[in-house]
């Protein structure tokens, strides 16, 4: 069953403002939150008999993407990664190797 134009309108009036403000921002309706009921109906409708055009908030470009290939990328990231953890295993074998004489050189003093 089709609904009239006044049944549609009362169901609009029964929504609480926060679920009202959500649908018009759906619909299209600039700036919800800064209307009230009987405006957010009146501007719901509107759009919907095409006397008004829906709102469609502009796309703001931050800074431009330094690189699209997301894998390419996390492979870099990947072999330097690696390359950092070699140099530490090669310096904790160097750092070992000190403590090790050091060891042996306390010794040689303690004698």
């Amino acid at each position: 069953m089709l609904k009239t134009n006044e049944e549609k309108q009362d169901i609009l009036s029964k929504l609480s403002i926060y679920k009202l403000r959500e649908f018009a921002r759906g619909v299209g309706v600039r700036a919800p939150t800064s209307k009230n009921k009987p405006e957010l109906i009146k501007e719901i409708k509107m759009i919907k008999n095409k006397e008004l055009e829906p709102y469609k908030p502009k796309i703001k470009s931050g800074r431009p993407v330094i690189s699209h290939n997301f894998y390419g990328d996390y492979n870099i990231s990947l072999e330097k990664y690696r390359g950092i953890i070699e140099n530490l295993h090669v310096l904790k074998k160097a750092v070992e190797e000190q403590i090790s004489n050091m060891e042996e050189y306390i010794k040689y003093l303690q004698k």
